[in-house]
């Protein structure tokens, strides 16, 4: 992958690195990158790039396979956006504590 498209993810989301480590499981193409992990009947989105539609097409069937009911991720951006393109909806909220 061209690393100006991981530049690119960083920029836009704010996070500090990529991962690829396990337990996440890392998918990259032409399309973009996605990681992810499966935790009971949920599948948990943890970074994705590119091609949105198609990401959500992906990861919809992977859920679909491995027998999940749910797709969880969280966003920095406008969550308006994932609710409309995406049929998304906020269940709840991601809480932070710094630790100095």
């Amino acid at each position: 992958m061209n690393i100006d498209i991981y530049r690119d993810y960083l920029l836009r989301s704010g996070d500090a690195h990529i991962d690829k480590i396990e337990p996440l499981v890392f998918l990259e193409n032409d399309k973009g990158f996605c990681s992810f992990l499966i935790d009971g009947k949920i599948l948990y989105v943890h970074q994705a790039y590119g091609d949105g539609r198609y990401w959500d097409n992906i990861l919809t069937i992977i859920a679909k396979i491995q027998g999940c009911n749910v797709i969880r991720h969280n966003t920095q951006r406008m969550s308006e956006a994932w609710i409309r393109r995406y049929k998304r909806k906020v269940v709840g909220w991601i809480l932070e504590k710094e630790v100095i």
